[in-house]
């Protein structure tokens, strides 16, 4: 039986992909970007609805404090939604109680 001879450089680029794919997948099972979703979407509401600022004033204030996400602004039912799957909503609740984060 004849024995296939791997080329040099495949075997590495094989171990570093899986080890990034690996990392990736540690990434997105911990949490982190739905976390960073939920967070994006209580300050965007907040600021807009609660503290009643322009879009571009809460973009500009949030880009120092959490990542930008993709978002959807409802301003008609007054609802944030953010991030790619699953997405998160935040919507206002009333000026007491100010936004609140749907899970």
């Amino acid at each position: 039986m004849q024995k296939l001879e791997i080329k040099d450089w495949r075997k590495p680029l094989a171990i570093g992909l899986s080890i990034l794919f690996a990392l990736y997948l540690l990434f997105m099972l911990s949490g982190v970007p739905e976390k960073a979703a939920r967070l994006y979407a209580k300050e965007m509401c907040s600021c807009l609805f609660v503290m009643e600022q322009s879009e571009e004033y809460c973009a500009d204030e949030q880009a120092g404090n959490v990542p930008r996400i993709m978002v959807n602004i409802d301003y008609e039912n007054k609802k944030i939604s953010s991030g790619f799957y699953p997405k998160t909503y935040a919507y206002y609740v009333n000026e007491r109680l100010g936004c609140r984060v749907e899970f």
